[in-house]
């Protein structure tokens, strides 16, 4: 728990989160989180969640916060045995590679059978050129490009959706369970519906054996 000036008890468990809520309320098991960056997710479920980046400095603050972060390169061969974790997560990550082919089959090798993969790319058709705005960006994705990619690698199940719009204060409400994510997530599928969406894709898809 974390608390306020007030001493009043904010909610920081994962149970809190829109985000959570939404992709991971009913899962469980062992999630690999790629390209952890100082580890937010990964903080959600310490003792489930294991995270790699390329980044020391990164990574020694996700040790500084008692993370299990690991120094990782994705373009190499990932330091797991097949069939290890029930999830993996990759946000904003396939879009920095010339060739994320390699990384993909990866994942699915990594996977246990029937495991999930839930990745987040820019959406390229939303933000144009703006895609390029960031010097790392190596290649953009549409909704049929990444689609693609899982299921040439193996993947089935496969369920392309917009990311939802980012509401102000939402979080805070939440971890003071003033409001609910289910509520959160209503009301961005609602934004959604009318258009109004953020800028990029998730994939959701399942190790198929």
């Amino acid at each position: 728990m974390l608390y306020n000036k007030s001493s009043k008890i904010i909610s920081n468990d994962k149970k809190t989160k829109p985000y959570w809520q939404r992709f991971f309320s009913d899962f469980e098991g062992r999630i690999l989180d790629v390209g952890c960056g100082n580890g937010n997710f990964v903080s959600l479920d310490k003792e489930n969640i294991i995270g790699i980046d390329n980044d020391p400095d990164a990574l020694k603050a996700c040790s500084d916060r008692g993370l299990n972060c690991l120094l990782m390169d994705v373009q190499k061969t990932l330091d797991f045995p097949d069939n290890t974790f029930d999830c993996v997560h990759a946000s904003q990550i396939l879009e920095h590679l010339n060739n994320p082919v390699p990384l993909v089959k990866e994942f699915y090798r990594i996977l246990k059978p029937n495991g999930i993969l839930i990745a987040a790319v820019p959406d390229a058709k939303k933000i144009g050129h703006q895609f390029w705005d960031d010097y790392t960006h190596k290649r953009p994705y549409s909704r049929k490009s990444l689609r693609e990619i899982v299921f040439d690698n193996g993947f089935r199940g496969i369920e392309i959706t917009p990311e939802p719009k980012s509401i102000r204060g939402a979080g805070y409400l939440c971890r003071r369970e003033m409001i609910s994510p289910k509520f959160v997530n209503k009301l961005q599928d609602f934004l959604s519906f009318i258009g109004i969406r953020g800028n990029s894709l998730y994939v959701k898809c399942r190790k198929h054996v």
